[in-house]
């Protein structure tokens, strides 16, 4: 049996490739995580950062894997550029093992490689050189256990030894009842105590931290937003430009999520952004994420945590969690309010010359939850 691939960048098979993420890599209970408006968002030429690339794989004229790459504008070590992020790398399994390609790959035409004989294999690397001829220099990811050899050991991805990033979970008391298969009685009493414990935290971290600061559900203006990112943008890193098109074209603007947007305002400047986000994970989990900030330096992640967690004291969620390097202070403030350190997050880049060259230059690889765009 035999596969095709097709190069869609103009998303001809947009609405083709989101039923078959949606309905094939999504729990029915869940959020939607793909539709054809999303992908349009992401990969077409809305996108400040440009338009992106699909491959697809098809097998009997219908698909059976994709893999995008989403262009991200990026600032390295002080200069900007065009990065990429592979993401919807999705293989159908019931794929027959024994199937190759219909025709042999331009990069490796061995018939026996694993570019012609793995639909994953052969999606991420033609996707990888088209995007590298169009000089999008830094490609990365945040690959699952699954898909992590694949890219590491056959596909010419490493490991960045510049983070080490972890997902920080708070259990909620659900989880609790459930992981430890407590009667559910004692879910109004766990609430208490973990109401208790919170506004005693909040109590003795506004005592003392931040006291001139605010927080409320506000937009803040682009001006506000630009003279933020320039105050607070770290030299010598990797990061993506999150200047006010970032924030508006991210989070705003996203066809399918809805996002809490956060103003912190000390003495009526604009000291930081914080983005949430309520979700359904599917089987009855409502999460909540915090999924991105950008703050002065002055404010304190203990403070912003604490008024995270009491502004949605009214809601019980499953977890609630955000990604942190494991040596940072987020990470530290994380365990005052018991969040817990779960999987790491491993962050690959696209080995060749341009990008290790860049990636030498840099101390630091700064990335976020929703620098991905799986949230």
């Amino acid at each position: 049996m035999t596969w095709k691939t097709y190069s869609d960048d103009v998303l001809d098979n947009a609405a083709a490739v989101s039923s078959f993420l949606q309905s094939n890599f999504c729990q029915n209970d869940a959020d939607t995580m793909w539709s054809t408006e999303y992908l349009q968002w992401k990969l077409g030429p809305q996108n400040p950062a440009g338009a992106g690339y699909l491959t697809v794989a098809l097998e009997n004229e219908k698909v059976a894997a994709t893999v995008t790459l989403t262009k991200k504008l990026s600032l390295i070590d002080g200069e900007e550029l065009i990065a990429g992020e592979v993401g919807d790398t999705y293989t159908l399994n019931t794929i027959n093992r024994n199937s190759h390609a219909a025709t042999l790959s331009l990069i490796d035409p061995d018939p026996k490689s694993f570019l012609n004989r793995s639909m994953f294999g052969r999606l991420a690397s033609d996707t990888r050189a088209r995007a590298e001829s169009d000089n999008v220099k830094i490609i990365f990811g945040t690959p699952n256990k699954n898909a992590y050899p694949g890219w590491v050991k056959r596909l010419n991805y490493y490991e960045s030894p510049l983070i080490n990033l972890r997902a920080y979970t708070r259990p909620g008391v659900s989880y609790i009842i459930k992981k430890f298969n407590f009667p559910k009685i004692f879910s109004h009493f766990l609430e208490f105590i973990s109401a208790l414990i919170l506004l005693i935290q909040r109590l003795v971290i506004n005592l003392f931290e931040n006291k001139s600061c605010q927080i409320n559900r506000k937009l803040p203006s682009n001006t506000e937003l630009d003279l933020l990112w320039q105050k607070t943008k770290i030299s010598n890193s990797f990061s993506l430009i999150r200047d006010s098109r970032y924030w508006e074209y991210r989070y705003i603007r996203h066809p399918l999520a809805k996002y809490d947007i956060f103003s912190i305002v000390s003495d009526g400047v604009l000291s930081g952004i914080v983005v949430c986000r309520i979700h359904n994970t599917g089987g009855g989990r409502i999460c909540l994420s915090i999924v991105e900030w950008m703050l002065d330096e002055n404010i304190s992640f203990r403070w912003l945590l604490s008024n995270i967690l009491t502004e949605y004291k009214k809601n019980i969620f499953y977890t609630v969690s955000y990604w942190a390097d494991e040596d940072s202070r987020e990470a530290k403030a994380g365990r005052i309010f018991l969040f817990i350190p779960r999987s790491k997050i491993p962050v690959i880049f696209a080995n060749n010359v341009f990008s290790n060259n860049l990636l030498s230059k840099v101390r630091k690889v700064i990335l976020y939850q929703g620098n991905c765009d799986a949230i």
